[in-house]
Formats: C-alpha cells, sequence, structure tokens
C-alpha cells in the first residue's frame, strides 16, 4: 500500500499474513518452508502486498526469529531486517505477532509468554505490519497490539475479503489519525491536549464519527495511559510518582468540552487551555503534517516533560512539610509552569495530612493571585 504525505512524501506501508503451525505439512514445497520444515514449524503465505521479492526475504526474517523463540503470543515484536534491492541496500522495520487461535480471544497483552505447552495446537497466524520509516513503528507498539488481536474475528470467520480489507487500513487507524488530527485543527490541537492532561469528556455535537474518532484518538495519545503501560520503557523510571495520581482539589470533577461544528469548522467550547498546552501544539505544529512517526515522537516529549514537572511539583511540596521556603519554590515553579492548573489538579501525595495542607495552601495562593 503506497499513500502520499501531505507534503508530497510517499509513505509505504505493508502487511504480511501467514498460517503457522509447530507441525510440519509434507504437503508444502517451496524453499521457505523446507527451511521451516527443518526447524519443526512451517510458515505459509496467506496474503500480502508486498512486493514478491521483498516478501521473500520477510520470511526468512520471520524464519530466523522463530528459530529463536522471538515470536510472542498475541504481543508484537518490533524489529527491522536489512535486503539488497536493485543493487542498493534497503531497511525495512516490521512490526510481527502471533495470533493464536482461541486464545486470543480475552488476552493480555504480556511480551514473553511464548507458546504453551498444550498437546493440541490451536490455529495460529503471524501478522506483519511493515514501513521503510526507520523508528516509526516503536511509537505505535500498543495500537499495533490491539490492532493486530482485531484480525481475530475475520480469521475465525474465515473471511478473507474482509481480512484483507482490514489489514490494508492498518496504518490508517493505528498512525495516521495523528496527521488527519493535524490538519483539520492545526494550532487548536491544544484543546485536545488540555482534555487530555485534564482527562476531560468530549462532547460532539454535528461532528462526524469518522472525525469523532479521530479526535478521540488523538486525545488518548496525549494521555498518560499508555505511558504507565510501558512498565519496561526506558521512560518509565520518570513514573514513580504517578501511579497515586487522584486529584483532591474540589475542581477534580470530570470536566466536559464541547466539539462542534460552526460553518464548517470545528469549534471548542470552552476555548480554553494552559500555556503549556499552547506550546506543546506549537512544537507539534512544527512539524511535517504527514509524517505521524514524528508527531508522536514530540507528543511523547511533552508527555515525559509533563510527568517531570509532577514529580518536581510533588517533591517540593513534601519538602515544604517542613521548609517554608520550599513552599515559595513550588508557588513559582507553578507560576513559571504555564500549566499550573492542570499540575496542582493531578498534586495528590497519598494521605499525608501534611503534604495536604501543603497542597491546598498552594492551591489557595495560586487561586488569590491568579497565576494560571
Amino acid at each position: 500500500m503506497t499513500e502520499e504525505g501531505a507534503d508530497g512524501d510517499e509513505h509505504k506501508y505493508f502487511y504480511a499474513l501467514y498460517s503457522y503451525s509447530s507441525q510440519s505439512s509434507q504437503d508444502e514445497t517451496g524453499d521457505n518452508q523446507q527451511t521451516a520444515e527443518s526447524n519443526g514449524f512451517s510458515l505459509t503465505h496467506v496474503m500480502s502486498d508486498l512486493p514478491e521479492a521483498t516478501e521473500n526475504h520477510l520470511s526468512q526474517f520471520l524464519f530466523s526469529k522463530i528459530s529463536k523463540g522471538q515470536l510472542y503470543n498475541d504481543s508484537g515484536s518490533i524489529s527491522s531486517f536489512t535486503f539488497r534491492e536493485e543493487e542498493k541496500d534497503t531497511e525495512m522495520s516490521c512490526y510481527y505477532c502471533k495470533l493464536r487461535g482461541a486464545d486470543t480471544v480475552n488476552v493480555d497483552i504480556n511480551v514473553g509468554q511464548g507458546d504453551f505447552n498444550d498437546s493440541r495446537e490451536p490455529r495460529a497466524h503471524v501478522l506483519c505490519f511493515l514501513t521503510p520509516h526507520s523508528n516509526m513503528l516503536d511509537h505505535f507498539r500498543h495500537e499495533l497490539d490491539m490492532y493486530a488481536l482485531g484480525l481475530f474475528k475475520f480469521l475465525e470467520q474465515d473471511n478473507e475479503t474482509q481480512a484483507k480489507v482490514y489489514l490494508e487500513k492498518w496504518a490508517y487507524e493505528t498512525t495516521e489519525f495523528l496527521c488527519r488530527s493535524l490538519k483539520l485543527l492545526g494550532q487548536d490541537v491544544k484543546y485536545l491536549m488540555y482534555a487530555a492532561l485534564r482527562d476531560a469528556q468530549l462532547v460532539f455535537e454535528g461532528v462526524d464519527n469518522s472525525v469523532q474518532q479521530d479526535l478521540l484518538q488523538f486525545v488518548k495519545s496525549c494521555s498518560l495511559g499508555d505511558m504507565l503501560r510501558q512498565t519496561e520503557s526506558p521512560l518509565s523510571g520518570s513514573l514513580d510518582m504517578l501511579t497515586d495520581l487522584t486529584p483532591q482539589s474540589a475542581d477534580s470533577k470530570k470536566r466536559t468540552i464541547q466539539v462542534k461544528t460552526d460553518s464548517g469548522q470545528l469549534k471548542f467550547l470552552p476555548e480554553y487551555c494552559t500555556k503549556f498546552c499552547e506550546d506543546w501544539s506549537q512544537s507539534v505544529n512544527s512539524l511535517s503534517r504527514g509524517h505521524p512517526g514524528l508527531i508522536k515522537q514530540v507528543i511523547e516529549a511533552g508527555k515525559l516533560k509533563y510527568t517531570q514537572s509532577i514529580n518536581t511539583l510533588k517533591r517540593l511540596m513534601m519538602q515544604a512539610e517542613n521548609d517554608y521556603y520550599a513552599l515559595y519554590r513550588a508557588y513559582m515553579f507553578l507560576k513559571n509552569s504555564g500549566n499550573c492548573e492542570i499540575l496542582l489538579n493531578c498534586a495528590h501525595l497519598e494521605l499525608q495530612s501534611e503534604t495536604y495542607n501543603v497542597f491546598r495552601c498552594l492551591e489557595e495562593f495560586v487561586s488569590e493571585t491568579g497565576v494560571s
């Protein structure tokens, strides 16, 4: 599948689907099947939109990974392989996972599960999503895991036509919602970022369902949920104080933001966000709107900066229990953060009365001085 980016850049996304069995099939022929049989499994091509030569390289790549035990049930891995094409080296980034029959219906995404020692091997498939854009897929691992599991219903029904349609849309559904949202809203994505950090609910009026879905996915990509799920992520070390974020302010109830169509344009009510979200939006809008990987990378950088700010504030609040100067530093930090409202909304330190008193003092002082 080949698509044109917003700035004329050619974006290439591909898929491949194989049936997998741990038992060799005597009916299979061809070099690839022989290689698989020699390792105690068979891998048979079902469908793909890759050029034949590239698909052969992908098969060899998968055989190598499976032989090393690097294929897991219902949880994807991302790696790259290089092959020679038209007298030049070409690198392909590949997401691959094993969908294992009935086990896929109610599955937890746990990397490293491997195969179960069951006497009856369930029906299984190996699914691949590919792109020549290096490092792009790493930013969408969770979205790809979820989308891969969505294929299962079509495999159960042996509905090859619907499976093909579903696979052809993988990039559109899992990555390009960022590009579409940015093209549609421009700088107004700051309201979506605010909604994500404020945990606000979007209420739509007269907005197409497809646009609603894109905006909701954009909000989800800006929230902290996926960062907290990535327990093995290099970022996880900065999230030690985020597991107990239960806002205590009187203003912590669920907020709503209306999104309505007005003269063909989307309008947000209220039209409000913090300076942090405005700056974050400007950073995202400075990028090419046709590169979802770059957009997601800047979004993740903004989320990391936000979590670091929360941790800094909470440490200052802990110090302020016995240090009035730390209370002043906490106030100045909030004043200069450009994100005072959201940080205060998230700053809750367990059930320590002293710290809670510090929090209430900061909240009242901020309110009196009009810091936002």
